[in-house]
């Protein structure tokens, strides 16, 4: 989920984009509920430095990670 949420809540892209991976995700694994859901991680650039005082889009992108399906990971800094 790490650019589609860059994507949504950064570049203001479209929502269907999620309806494509998780339909990808429930046909390739048998529970999805146990995948590990990144808003931001240690490989690429945080999201606030991509989308430099975007606090909103950060807040809703945090809030969409911590309530979607799977489990949510945050790095220092984050919260």
């Amino acid at each position: 989920m790490f650019w589609p949420l860059h994507d949504m809540y950064g570049d203001g892209k479209s929502m269907y984009t999620l309806r494509t991976i998780y339909d990808s995700e429930q046909r390739s694994f048998k529970d999805v509920d146990l995948l590990g859901s990144f808003m931001d991680n240690h490989d690429n650039p945080r999201f606030l430095c991509i989308f430099p005082g975007n606090i909103t889009g950060f807040k809703s992108a945090i809030t969409f990670a911590m309530t979607a399906r799977g489990i949510p990971f945050f790095y220092y800094g984050d919260e």
